[in-house]
Order: C-alpha cells, then structure tokens, then sequence
C-alpha cells in the first residue's frame, strides 16, 4: 500500500500526541508493509523544521519515492484555488493533495 507523508507526518514523531503512533508507523515503513511517498514540497517544508524532524526525513528518504512538483500539479492546484475551493492561505495544503493523486508518478 502506498502511503503519502505530508510534513506534519514528520514533525508528528516527536509531539506528545502523535509520536506512539507515528513511530509505528514509520516502523511499519522500514519493515516494508507500507510503500512511502513523499514531495519535494515536505523537502522543503522540513528543512525549516526542527533538525530531528529534518534527520528522521533524510531517514526514510533512502526507502521513500519522491514527488517532484511539475507543471501538471501547479496547473491542477491554481485551478482549484481560481475555482475557490481553497484559499490562498492554504496553497501548500493544495499543492500536496495535487502530488498525491494517482495521474503523477513519483520521480525518485
């Protein structure tokens, strides 16, 4: 089963709330039951993140596929925020829901 980890996913490791959860289940990606991916969107959000965020996505990058970010998603994502079914505030958001859908393939 393919599995896409936005940045939140990451930076869940280590918040008191999510981190039993999210560490099974990066356990669970390095045992092989899950098939991560990733995009160079959450690349670039996590370098701004905590160094132990950023460690724990260099981590998994080696067994992860990563997303990148053609012109076929930001097409796709201008169109939903033109169409206001997001706002500008949420663009990321937008973008990451465009990279996960089944007509892009992962690139790494």
């Amino acid at each position: 089963m393919k599995v896409y980890a936005d940045t939140s996913v990451f930076g869940g490791a280590f918040d008191e709330e999510f981190a039993e959860d999210s560490q099974k289940f990066f356990e669970e990606v390095r045992a092989g039951k899950f098939e991560l991916v990733m995009s160079a969107l959450v690349e670039e959000e996590v370098k701004a993140a905590p160094k132990r965020v950023w460690n724990l996505f260099n981590d998994l990058s080696s067994v992860a596929k990563i997303f990148g970010i053609g012109q076929e998603v930001l097409v796709l994502r201008d169109a939903y925020l033109s169409a206001g079914i997001v706002t500008q505030k949420s663009m990321d958001d937008a973008t990451h829901v465009m990279l996960h859908s089944p007509q892009f393939q992962a690139v790494s």
